[in-house]
């Protein structure tokens, strides 16, 4: 099948921008009453319509696994238990397969210059925040569900920077030096970049 533009570029661009997306999970042009945003969610969901649209898809027995559980988890009533059937407390397991299905295939797609990009972002979220706390908290929250307060006197929460919690920045920051790694020994990424995502990762944990 064929499409308006090279399907390498097409995935490529858009593989990239969901990592971006990831790496800034609790940002949003209009952000819903959760702390994890769609914006990831919507681009994998593209990449996958894609894939069905040129007959690409084939699922191996860990994703078909995924797949049963996630249909179970979606549909699995317990008739011995009373309670109410709400659609946001199921499809958690449904977006996570969304998420391993693209990620797991599409990793290679992956550019160095977009997790710096995006740890530089956040990064800038957290200096702001230390800076001015008031303005980056009214500011921030045009993009995000909440900002909590930060006190440069007592600084007890520490800063959330762009995440919801402090305490997601600190997981954040694992996850940036996790795939700055991935990047690194795969030769995607050079070692001096690579020590300065580290290092602003760990600034950022314990900002």
């Amino acid at each position: 099948s064929k499409l308006f533009m090279p399907v390498g570029v097409i995935y490529s661009c858009l593989v990239n921008f969901a990592i971006f997306c990831a790496l800034l999970p609790f940002v949003a042009p209009f952000p819903l009453k959760s702390d994890v945003q769609y914006p990831v969610f919507f681009v994998c969901t593209i990449i996958i319509i894609i894939d069905l649209y040129r007959r690409n898809i084939s699922l191996n027995k860990l994703e078909l696994y995924f797949l049963f559980v996630v249909v179970l988890s979606l549909f699995y009533i317990n008739p011995f238990v009373s309670y109410s059937y709400i659609i946001k407390k199921r499809v958690g397991l449904l977006f996570g397969f969304i998420l391993f299905y693209v990620f797991r295939r599409y990793a290679y797609l992956l550019s160095a210059k977009t997790v710096i990009f995006a740890v530089f972002i956040n990064l800038f979220g957290v200096l702001f925040q230390l800076i001015s706390p008031g303005t980056f908290k009214f500011i921030a929250e045009m993009f995000t569900r909440k900002i909590y307060n930060y006190s440069q006197s007592s600084g007890t929460r520490g800063v959330s920077g762009f995440s919801a919690e402090p305490g997601f920045l600190g997981a954040m920051s694992v996850i940036f030096i996790l795939i700055s790694y991935h990047l690194y020994v795969n030769r995607k990424m050079k070692k001096k970049q690579f020590y300065l995502i580290t290092i602003i990762s760990i600034f950022m944990a314990f900002a």
